[in-house]
């Protein structure tokens, strides 16, 4: 809980005593763990070094084991993670305006607040986003991706809306900023292909090698126009790898977006996770298009931005939001602009 609250994620662990109240009580949970290991057999130390990820097999005993254990809770969605808010979450019982905020479904107006790539400072509190907005479900949170929309949101006439955690928050002065740096972000297709009304259908981009270093088999893009004579497009991955399960569900990164082609402009982005049970995953792997959201099992929309959007901000959330899935860097990469590393 206390992790949670000031947002720090396991692969920032051991902590130091300096962390305060937090880093004393992992030195104590250090001690214990280093006592209990002293009664097991050697042959029994050995397995359980063994069991670790590989990552943590050379690492002091009990800190790896203690850094497995939080990772494994702390990566896994909680009951309220995949459904909307409630009235009652910790957050929205310290912070009741905030509920006038809260859209249907569940996403938080952040217009006028202070909302940064890390965190929103709101009445002494700093606010954490949704956990499924980290990188890879279980790191940090993707900052280049929030940073991004409240950049695209912050224009005249537009909107942005995040999820937040309900539950977690702390006070504003023990907040503690990280910054994990990364390579992606996205050129535009051409305007070309974009505004071209007979540039409709499925594009599916394939990796017949997909497997531990790249998870993903498959990235669907299905581009539509609307009665309006918009163009629609919506994007789904799939993936055939384990680090994408949690507590028994396939957590994949969807995203919908409206394009103005009289203007040149998209008008609307959002972006969501859709959670499969094995039986709903194994059916959403026989189509190949790009199902509606009744297909999941859970449906949790993560971020939304109404007005004006540039097909560069449009870009970046892209590759932003997909990020660590090289299929959608290709895709965004078939518009004949490469993406600086």
């Amino acid at each position: 809980m206390q992790m949670r609250d000031r947002n720090i994620a396991p692969i920032c662990l051991p902590l130091d005593p300096a962390e305060g109240s937090l880093g004393l009580l992992f030195r104590n949970c250090v001690r214990r763990t280093q006592e209990a290991l002293t009664r097991l057999a050697g042959p029994d130390v050995a397995r359980l070094r063994e069991q670790l990820p590989w990552h943590l097999q050379e690492e002091d005993l009990a800190e790896a084991v203690i850094e497995a254990a939080v990772t494994a809770r702390y990566s896994t969605p909680g009951d309220r993670e995949l459904v909307h808010p409630s009235a009652n979450d910790r957050v929205l019982v310290a912070h009741r305006d905030l509920l006038a905020r809260m859209d249907d479904d569940g996403l938080l107006d952040v217009g006028g607040l202070d909302a940064r790539p890390s965190t929103i400072i709101h009445a002494g509190s700093a606010l954490h986003y949704h956990p499924l907005l980290r990188r890879y479900f279980t790191s940090g949170i993707n900052q280049d991706l929030i940073g991004t929309l409240i950049r695209a949101g912050g224009q005249p006439d537009s909107t942005v809306r995040i999820a937040i955690d309900t539950e977690h928050f702390t006070r504003a002065e023990d907040f503690r900023d990280s910054m994990e740096k990364d390579y992606w972000w996205g050129p535009a297709l051409s305007s070309e292909a974009l505004d071209d009304p007979l540039q409709t259908g499925v594009t599916v981009h394939a990796d017949p090698d997909s497997g531990l270093t790249h998870e993903y088999p498959r990235f669907f893009v299905d581009w539509r126009r609307d009665k309006e004579g918009r163009k629609v497009v919506q994007m789904e991955e799939l993936s055939d790898e384990p680090s994408s399960t949690r507590s028994g569900l396939r957590l994949l990164r969807y995203l919908h977006a409206i394009r103005d082609t009289d203007n040149a402009v998209f008008v609307h982005c959002d972006g969501a996770v859709r959670a499969y049970d094995p039986d709903s995953y194994t059916a959403r792997c026989e189509k190949q298009y790009v199902t509606g959201r009744e297909s999941a099992t859970h449906y949790r929309k993560l971020f939304r931005v109404d007005g004006a959007i540039s097909t560069q901000d449009w870009s970046d959330i892209v590759a932003r939001w997909f990020r660590h899935n090289r299929l959608a860097s290709e895709y965004l990469k078939s518009g004949g602009v490469q993406i600086p590393v």
